[in-house]
Formats: C-alpha cells, sequence, structure tokens
C-alpha cells in the first residue's frame, strides 16, 4: 500500500466554523478527527484548529500561520460551511503561496459525485481555483495520497472499486477520532440533562430521497458497519475517559439492521448509558 511509506511530515487540519447553527459546539466534527487518527497512525504529525464556534476564526488562522512553518492543510466542510472554507483557503494562500491546501468532506464529495453523471462541472472548477486538492469520499486513507507531493488534484475515495474506499472491516480496525486534539469539555451536548458526546458506529444509508444530496454517493448510500465490538468498546472507553454517561449516534439510520441494532444494545446493557441516535 503506497500510502503508507512517504516521509513524516506535519499537517494541520482545520474544521471552519458552522455560523448558520444555533450552537457551533454542540457535537464535535469527527470526520475530521478520524482523518487526524489515521496521519497520526502513519507516524504523521498533526495540529488541528477547531473553529466550530469560533467569531474571530480568520484571526485565530492568522496568529496560527505567522508562527508556523507547516506547508500542508486540510479542510473539511459541508455546503453551508463553503464560504468559512474559502476564506480560510485564501487566507492560507494568501500567507503560504506554496502551501498544499486539501479540501474533503461532504461538500465537495456531493460535487464530485454530481460531476461523475455530467454535472457541477462549474462547481469542480471554483473548487479547483480555491484549493490544490479534493477529497471526494473516505478520508482516512485518501488523505496519506492527498499529502503527497505527486498527488493526483482528485483523490476519489468515492469509488467502491478503489482501496481507498473503506470496507466494513477497516472501519472495526482504523484508530478512534483523535479526540485527543480537540477540547471535548468546550462541547456541551446533553441527553436528559446528562452531559453527551456523538459517535458514529455505521455509514451509508440506502434510501434515494430526493431531498439528499448523497443519494449518488456510493460512500453515502452503500451502507458499512462496524463491529458491535468496534463500537462498545469505544463508548465503553469514552465514559472513562471523559466521565460522560450520554451518547448520540450520528449514524445516517441507527436502525437499519434491527438485529444488529439489538446486539449492540445487549453489549451495552448493563452500563448506565443514555443513547440516542436517528432512526
Amino acid at each position: 500500500m503506497g500510502w503508507a511509506m512517504i516521509g513524516k511530515i506535519r499537517v494541520c487540519l482545520i474544521t471552519p466554523p458552522s455560523p448558520f447553527l444555533t450552537n457551533g459546539r454542540a457535537f464535535m466534527s469527527l470526520g475530521i478527527l478520524r482523518v487526524a487518527a489515521a496521519l497520526e497512525q502513519a507516524g504523521h504529525v498533526v495540529d488541528h484548529l477547531d473553529l466550530s464556534g469560533v467569531e474571530n476564526y480568520l484571526d485565530v488562522m492568522e496568529a496560527y500561520l505567522n508562527q508556523s512553518e507547516v506547508s500542508v492543510y486540510g479542510i473539511t466542510a459541508t455546503t453551508p460551511q463553503m464560504p468559512s472554507a474559502a476564506a480560510l483557503g485564501w487566507m492560507i494562500d494568501w500567507h503560504k503561496p506554496d502551501a498544499r491546501i486539501i479540501l474533503g468532506g461532504a461538500h465537495v464529495t456531493a460535487v464530485n459525485a454530481a460531476q461523475k453523471k455530467g454535472g457541477a462541472i462549474d462547481n469542480i472548477r471554483r473548487l479547483f481555483s480555491l484549493f490544490d486538492v479534493l477529497v471526494a469520499g473516505d478520508g482516512e486513507r485518501a488523505v496519506l495520497v492527498a499529502i503527497e507531493d505527486d498527488s493526483p488534484p482528485i483523490v476519489d475515495a468515492d469509488n467502491p472499486a478503489s482501496p481507498l474506499f473503506l470496507s466494513p472491516g477497516e472501519m472495526s480496525i482504523l484508530p478512534d477520532p483523535a479526540r485527543h486534539l480537540v477540547d471535548v469539555s468546550s462541547y456541551d451536548y446533553e441527553i436528559d440533562g446528562e452531559r453527551a458526546l456523538s459517535i458514529v458506529s455505521q455509514q451509508g444509508c440506502p434510501y434515494g430521497c430526493g431531498f439528499c444530496s448523497g443519494r449518488v454517493s456510493p460512500c453515502h448510500r452503500r451502507v458499512r458497519a462496524r463491529s458491535i465490538w468496534s463500537t462498545a468498546r469505544e463508548i465503553l472507553q469514552l465514559k472513562d475517559r471523559y466521565g460522560v454517561r450520554g451518547f448520540m449516534f450520528y449514524d445516517d439510520e441507527l436502525n437499519l439492521n434491527n438485529d444488529r441494532l439489538e446486539g449492540l444494545m445487549g453489549a451495552l446493557w448493563g452500563h448506565d448509558l443514555l443513547l440516542r441516535g436517528f432512526v
């Protein structure tokens, strides 16, 4: 696997703010923290700028750029976060014109899926005017390609035939999200008055709802579930480490497989937990 062969580098990963939310620090962004964990596992050094809920986020970005020698930056973004992501990209390029700026996340994944079907060509061109490399789909392996000097302009991990597209087995053995890179205590989501953290036990939804931009993206359509053991282990470790009893499942639909759901609830039975999820 070529992505394990490059030398150690320092990467700055950035979570842009979500000003459209009433509380920008309810749920931490787990996707970019999973990417961070994959980079660390491969021997790289990761800085993470968590700008969720930060109103003066450009000031924070500029302060970092003025004191950092980092030359590789990765930004995640949903579509509503794109104005903030674009502003961050412009600032990085202004201060460090030789830096490599990578965009990943839900927005670029949806745009890439649309352009494969003949649409969104202008959207792709616009993204390339702002960013050097686009990562579509699963970022955990793809980022190790995107940080290489000879990376293609689009690293497409939204193709089930690609080795970058994660299998359920791989999802079960990947390192947990690098929550040590964020101030976990600054997030304040609660379930029935109890402090809670978010977790993802499976990805994907098989349905084709017309309002959903993910319906044409394989990584959003194909259901891939972690093992019950992997999910339960992470939850119980988080309970011990952070002293929380509440957990919000950010699965697209937690009850897609009722047998799996019953098995997971059985594995967590008796641990005094408060659980919530989308069904």
